[in-house]
């Protein structure tokens, strides 16, 4: 975890919780599927620098087809082997808004929420095979008619630090209990989406 205080407001960052044995079999897989992917790249290069007859061309095109597809499957572990060990979960907090940042550094999606709307943070222990077991132990709050998870591997005595920083750094406080009946309508509702720079950016409904 990574706080950070400034002028610019709240910032907290969680790495993504790593399975060093996950990591260990997946890197594996992508060597395996890569070896045969370069073996065929050089092939293919060849094939396509030194063609003399229709039959060569239709070589050099099976070759650079059956490379194309075998590559799905490397470019996809890669991408997991990146996110697995680079990913990350940010807080950033402003004046009004808090915003959750979820990718790899720099490239991600980023979702704002007005504080006045947030309810109920808390912590929450994931059941071990839930859909949230991923990130243990984590932050909870209320959003509309949604509940937001936040964080991995957190300690339940962060919560006031927490809770505190974003009151802070947005000039607004969490509060307590049920949702507004407009809140209720309009809170699951994304409103907006934008690309700014390499981010995807949504902005919940205020």
């Amino acid at each position: 975890m990574v706080p950070h205080d400034g002028r610019d407001g709240y910032r907290r960052v969680w790495p993504f919780r790593r399975s060093w044995l996950a990591i260990a079999i997946l890197t594996v897989m992508d060597i395996i599927f890569l070896i045969p992917a370069i073996t065929t790249f050089r092939q293919a290069i060849s094939e396509w620098s030194k063609f003399d007859s229709l039959f060569d061309l239709v070589g050099a095109l099976f070759i650079s087809a059956w490379l194309l597809g075998w590559s799905m499957g490397p470019l996809i572990m890669t991408g997991i082997l990146a996110v697995m060990l680079f990913g990350r979960e940010a807080l950033n907090v402003r004046p009004g808004t808090v915003e959750l940042f979820l990718g790899l550094p720099f490239v991600g999606i980023v979702i704002s929420y007005d504080v006045s709307k947030m309810r109920n943070l808390r912590t929450e222990h994931p059941a071990k095979k839930s859909g949230k077991s991923w990130r243990g132990t984590h932050f909870v709050f209320d959003y509309g008619a949604n509940s937001v998870a936040f964080g991995s591997d957190v300690n339940s005595d962060e919560l006031a630090e927490i809770r505190s920083s974003i009151h802070m750094a947005s000039g607004t406080a969490i509060r307590r209990g049920e949702a507004l009946p407009e809140e209720i309508q309009t809170g699951g509702n994304q409103r907006r989406k934008r690309t700014r720079l390499r981010l995807w950016r949504i902005r919940q409904p205020g």
